[in-house]
């Protein structure tokens, strides 16, 4: 028998709130993604809850934005205009101060007003990040795959441009022979024994506009310690920064595709 999900469309009884500060309206939004997981368990439909979290963020600026004043409608259009005029790295940065001085719905309002996707992605993403903080994993098998998935770290991987020096130059052999070690002990992340099969990730990415690759890796929380010793003692010019928040695959005037390759036998 099939089920429509699409009848369901939960919404937030349209009410005027106000908040002390930011701190206060982030609690209430993380009680309203908690409501409506309880709603949506109710008639068995599931729905990640990055997800949730976005519709809470649509439903709460629908509701709440026809009770701005004109003066803080003002306020969104300057500082809009204000942050457009800086550099695009700084521009997700000055979003965060809004929050944090200013409130959610504030910053949602600013961000609209500028008109550019991409921020809106990133900024949203960043967003969607501190309601999760405080949440506690719901409906997710302790030791499972999303679990598992919960628990990683992602770092980004520097490695200086040394190619004009002969000290650090290395040819393929050695090259292979250092990535042979760090497979090496990496098997000792992803034990196959371990409840959960932990794993590690290892991406490489072109940022736009560069003509250089950056290396990522995600390993387990618990194996962080473990992985960094044995990166550096195989690349001891590497530099590790942990990153809070994946990259952002879009860019302006871009399109994405993805691809996905397996081995034909073992």
């Amino acid at each position: 028998m099939a089920r429509v999900f699409a009848c369901y469309n939960f919404r937030m009884p349209n009410e005027t709130l106000s908040f002390k500060n930011s701190a206060e309206e982030l609690e209430h939004l993380r009680s309203k993604v908690l409501e409506q997981e309880r709603r949506l368990e109710k008639f068995e439909i599931k729905k990640d809850r990055n997800e949730v979290i976005r519709d809470t963020f649509r439903d709460y600026k629908a509701n709440q934005v026809l009770n701005l004043t004109q003066v803080e409608n003002n306020e969104a259009r300057l500082n809009a205009e204000e942050i457009l005029k800086k550099e695009a790295d700084r521009q997700l940065q000055e979003m965060m101060g809004i929050t944090e001085k200013k409130g959610i719905l504030q910053a949602l309002i600013t961000v609209e007003k500028m008109n550019g996707w991409k921020l809106e992605d990133d900024f949203h993403d960043y967003l969607v990040n501190l309601v999760s903080e405080g949440l506690a994993p719901k409906g997710v098998e302790e030791k499972g795959p999303l679990y598992r998935a919960l628990k990683m770290t992602l770092f980004e991987v520097v490695l200086p441009d040394t190619a004009n020096t002969d000290e650090n130059k290395k040819d393929l052999v050695t090259l292979i022979s250092s990535m042979e070690q760090f497979y090496a002990g990496m098997l000792s992340v992803s034990e196959e024994k371990t409840m959960g099969k932990n794993y590690f990730v290892l991406e490489i990415a072109n940022s736009h506009g560069s003509e250089e690759f950056i290396f990522y890796v995600s390993v387990p929380n618990e194996k962080k310690m473990l992985f960094e010793k044995h990166l550096l003692s195989v690349f001891p010019i590497a530099r590790l920064v942990e990153r809070k928040r994946d990259y952002n695959i879009f860019s302006e005037g871009s399109i994405a595709l993805a691809s996905v390759a397996r081995l034909s036998s073992p």
